[in-house]
């Protein structure tokens, strides 16, 4: 049987020393973590002992995600509310060629993006910058957006890199599509 609380949740920035207390004698076994949008945090629960955290947990990695906010977008994109989205609002494009860019720090790139009967394609270009120029785009993967049915925030794990660098990722429109979707 699982515990049953009440639980001492505690959480720090990934890389960061030194532990803080997010939950204390708590009976929630969810909620929702007030994390930074890029932030990656790392998190460990122990049983609450008249006040005192038992033995901690193994850890667990959770990233939040930047919202379309952060990105730049070609000309030919449709703002949209969505109430499954992050953040409450989306994008979407069909003609071939929309383009929308990121930029980043980091050593790996993941998508959080939907996928549905209407849903096309759209490949992934990633570039780094050495010194003040960037390098050129250097295609990731081309991923296929369709499903028989709607599926919100689906995480795509596109690359990762030994290092951290200073990188801009590049998704483009194909106009193209998986021949049972009804959609671009």
């Amino acid at each position: 049987t699982l515990p049953v609380g009440p639980f001492h949740v505690d959480y720090q920035e990934a890389g960061g020393d030194h532990w803080l207390h997010w939950q204390i004698a708590t009976a929630l076994t969810a909620a929702n973590f007030p994390g930074q949008q890029g932030r990656t945090y790392r998190f460990r629960v122990a049983l609450d002992y008249a006040g005192v955290p038992g033995e901690w947990s193994p850890e667990a990695l959770a990233t939040v995600p930047f919202d379309q906010k952060a990105f730049t977008f070609s000309s030919g994109w449709t703002a949209a509310s969505s109430s499954t989205a992050f953040a409450g609002s989306t994008k979407y494009a069909s003609r071939k060629g929309r383009w929308a860019t990121y930029a980043f720090t980091g050593d790996s790139l993941t998508l959080v993006a939907p996928k549905g009967p209407a849903k096309g394609k759209v490949t992934v270009y990633v570039r780094e910058k050495a010194g003040d120029a960037w390098g050129a785009y250097v295609k990731v993967k081309t991923l296929d957006l369709y499903a028989r049915s709607d599926a919100a925030r689906r995480s795509f794990a596109l690359k990762t890199w030994d290092t951290v660098a200073e990188r801009q990722a590049k998704f483009v429109v194909t106009g193209t599509k998986n021949r049972r979707s009804n959609g671009t």
